[in-house]
């Protein structure tokens, strides 16, 4: 039962995904067309299931099938074609793009997590598994709109998907976090933000440019230079006590969060502020990114987080002094650090 509940999480990231590469190859009435039919087939095999006849496709889907889905209609993947018909024909199509990626990766990935450790209705589970999955979701939305548009969205997300809500996070979710980043837009919610953030970061730096760097520099050229290859050591200091398998977790993370900031810089393609000597983009920070992983790991060995707790302080202040990146890099660097760590330090 445990691998079809990891492919049916996988198979609803996947048809998300499908859905919504259709809507932005084809247009939106051929598109449309075919949604209907897709929902109108499964509607109908869904019917005969019930009724006792089987044919090849729900027994190629019947071990898929949870709970009451069983001797019931099976609704949720008809909500999830409902839902998203609806938002592509009622929204813009980039707008109703990322709502569905939301939806469909945030929810999917959290339940990839939540599957793997056989633990579905701990809220303090619940909600770490969702901030890694909307977390994710978050970056690959921003392939459709600003991301500025999408905070309130995942937001939300996270605690609709956290509540344990009786209506099905299926159309739910989708239909929420397609409408508040219809309104961000409309009232121009993410340009406000968009506008703190760069004063914050402005600020910042302004700041940190006083900081009179006599004899500190080469120390925080040093530091900044060495810090990814402490953060690795930290990793393979569990392998003194023979656990490789927290090394193994840990270096995983440290590469996943690695690639994660790259991709995410190749994307965003921000500049570095005025005074930085690194070339290459900006946003998000990945040596912020790696603090967050060595400070999610660590929260609650003794003597590990403290080390942690010291080295990301370190990371943060040598990042910001020396000028290399933006404060709002630094934050959601140690963000997607964090949240993708806090869940999967925790898997079997």
């Amino acid at each position: 039962m445990h691998s079809w509940e990891l492919a049916r999480e996988s198979i609803h990231i996947a048809l998300c995904f499908t859905a919504v590469t259709l809507y932005n190859q084809l247009d939106l009435t051929t598109a449309s067309v075919l949604t209907v039919s897709i929902i109108t087939a499964y509607l109908l095999n869904e019917y005969t299931r019930v009724k006792g006849l089987r044919n090849p496709l729900t027994r190629l889907y019947n071990r898929l099938l949870v709970g009451e889905e069983v001797k019931q209609l099976a609704l949720s993947p008809l909500y999830l074609g409902v839902a998203t018909l609806a938002l592509m024909n009622l929204l813009p199509i980039g707008e109703a793009s990322a709502a569905v990626v939301v939806a469909g990766l945030g929810d999917g990935f959290a339940g990839l997590l939540r599957t793997v450790k056989g633990e579905r209705e701990k809220p303090s589970w619940r909600l770490k598994t969702a901030l890694a999955g909307f977390t994710l979701a978050a970056l690959a939305a921003s392939l459709y709109v600003d991301p500025y548009c999408l905070p309130a969205a995942c937001l939300v997300a996270v605690f609709v998907e956290t509540s344990l809500m009786r209506v099905d996070d299926n159309i739910s979710i989708p239909v929420i976090s397609g409408l508040l980043i219809h309104l961000s837009v409309s009232t121009g919610f993410d340009e406000a933000l968009r506008k703190a953030v760069e004063t914050a970061d402005i600020t910042a730096y302004m700041f940190f440019k006083q900081v009179p760097l006599s004899g500190l520099a080469n120390f925080l050229v040093t530091l900044d230079a060495v810090l990814p290859a402490v953060y690795l050591a930290l990793a393979f200091s569990a392998l003194l006590d023979a656990r490789w398998r927290d090394s193994l977790k840990v270096v995983g993370l440290l590469a996943a969060s690695t690639a994660l900031a790259q991709w995410a810089k190749v994307f965003f393609k921000r500049p570095r502020p005025p005074v930085s000597v690194k070339t290459g983009y900006s946003f998000p920070s990945n040596h912020a990114a790696l603090a967050g992983v060595s400070v999610g790991y660590y929260r609650k060995a003794r003597c590990l987080s403290a080390l942690a707790y010291a080295l990301s302080i370190a990371t943060v202040a040598e990042i910001l002094i020396l000028g290399n990146h933006w404060f709002s890099d630094v934050v959601a660097g140690f963000l997607i650090g964090l949240f993708i760590t806090l869940p999967i330090r925790e898997l079997p």
